[in-house]
């Protein structure tokens, strides 16, 4: 009973703090409560709200509770879900005080962050984990797929909406820069990945331009961090599927495991077919190049550009 009354209690704060849409709250998947955003932790209640909100792992279209239906009676459908083995309890301080370092993948599309870091990620739960893409925000096809793998890997994230026709035409780099500081939310990060100065196939404008904006912010003091990382791929001017370029600096080979779900996020929940491009490329090793200091990726990202 205890463990049931501790969780209840959390969701009354986490359905107080209108931080969460309504489709979010209905799919927030309770076992992954542990990951919640960080900026929850600020959130003071003014006092109990009129009803609670059901989390459940798989459940994704449960209704709200009626307000005017008695508090007993709201209860009694959460206390059967809160019984059910997929639920994880956690002390309310742990949740108000995450003790773990936060983390930040940049990119310019949704599932970019499966294909080039997803298996780092799947890796490093130690992190506190946000996502977040510049492009297709109002993409009705991509934009909820995208918030499915957020919640599959328990992390945070938001989109924007660049234009991303097929033209590609050059955006102002001002607001690449503007719409990159304000994903990041101005909070600061022990690591930040991102796309490489030429992109990891041949060819991407917007993830070159992504690249350049989150080494220029890094440099400027535009972003707070201790390290960036730059995915290190190629593709050989399209003769091969992208992979580890041979000056990374950092290779990891992903095991059997990791790979199989990190293809699952791609196949599955991103919905590409499993003989798509996507599917195909999805890597099992990852490289990346690693930084400690603003000065050496603003260097390198030159170098690595007009190579």
């Amino acid at each position: 009973m205890r463990r049931v009354l501790e969780i209840l209690e959390l969701l009354l704060i986490i359905d107080q703090s209108g931080l969460f849409s309504s489709n979010f709250r209905r799919e927030f998947r309770l076992s992954r409560v542990r990951l919640l955003p960080p900026r929850l932790s600020r959130a003071e209640p003014a006092g109990w709200p009129k009803a609670c909100l059901v989390f459940h792992y798989g459940f994704h279209s449960l209704p709200l509770p009626d307000s005017r239906v008695p508090t007993e009676k709201r209860a009694e459908p959460m206390l059967r879900l809160l019984q059910q083995e997929t639920m994880t309890s956690i002390p309310l301080v742990e949740v108000r005080l995450d003790p773990r370092s936060r983390a930040a993948v940049v990119v310019a599309h949704p599932d970019d962050e499966t294909l080039w870091c997803g298996g780092y990620i799947l890796t490093h739960p130690e992190f506190l984990w946000r996502i977040v893409t510049l492009c297709r925000a109002a993409d009705p096809d991509r934009a909820p797929r995208f918030r499915r793998v957020l919640q599959r890997l328990g992390a945070e994230g938001e989109m924007a909406d660049l234009d991303d026709g097929p033209d590609q035409a050059p955006l102002p780099v001002e607001q690449v820069q503007e719409t990159t500081a304000r994903l990041l939310a101005g909070t600061s990060y022990n690591l930040i990945l991102t796309h490489g100065p030429k992109g990891e196939y041949t060819r991407h404008r917007r993830h070159e331009e992504c690249c350049q904006a989150v080494v220029e912010l890094w440099r400027s003091g535009g972003i707070d961090a201790k390290r960036l990382w730059l995915f290190a791929y190629e593709d050989g001017c399209r003769a091969y599927l992208p992979r580890v370029r041979n000056d990374a600096d950092r290779r990891d080979v992903l095991t059997g495991g990791i790979w199989l779900e990190k293809r699952h996020l791609i196949t599955d929940l991103y919905g590409f077919s499993p003989d798509s491009w996507e599917a195909q490329c999805t890597p099992r090793e990852e490289g990346f190049w690693c930084f400690d200091s603003a000065q050496a990726a603003d260097k390198a990202t030159l170098l690595i550009a007009r190579d």
